[in-house]
């Protein structure tokens, strides 16, 4: 498991304002946070002295190593495993790996009826991994309300 920790940054500066002319802009690197989250949220912070001047946010995944934990299993013990990638999107990751071995193994679903309740879940999911995305981006962000209106 990746060991990210949080850069926890103390500045303490003792100047009187005619210093201020001499003293250049620093960059910061502030973040990711915990990989436990959902994603990682990460801010180049440009400071002078104490004061922030201009923040560039950066919001992306994170990489478990998911293909290297495959390489030395069997295929069966990899579907309990994606329900564990996406806490949202869990029918639709395995519906991808069981479509995979079921193309391993030669094998053709029969019923049309199966195949059509697979599509529903994934469309449910699929709506629903939008609305997640929404309000987890504006939750980083610092808007609470519209993460806890998609929660219900």
């Amino acid at each position: 498991m990746l060991n990210i920790k949080l850069l926890n940054l103390v500045l303490t500066f003792n100047f009187s304002t005619s210093d201020l002319r001499e003293l250049r802009s620093m960059f910061v690197q502030f973040g990711p946070q915990h990989p436990g989250s959902h994603g990682l949220i990460k801010f180049t912070l440009e400071m002078l002295g104490e004061t922030i001047r201009n923040s560039i946010l950066y919001i992306g995944l994170l990489h478990r190593g998911t293909e290297k934990l495959f390489e030395t299993r069997p295929f069966y013990m990899g579907t309990p495993y994606m329900d564990r990638l996406d806490y949202v999107s869990t029918l639709t990751s395995e519906h991808a790996h069981v479509l995979g071995i079921e193309g391993l193994i030669d094998y053709q679903v029969s019923s049309a009826a199966f195949l059509k309740i697979r599509t529903v879940f994934d469309e449910i999911t699929r709506i629903k991994n939008h609305l997640m995305h929404i309000s987890i981006l504006t939750f980083d962000t610092g808007n609470f309300f519209i993460f806890f209106f998609f929660l219900e």
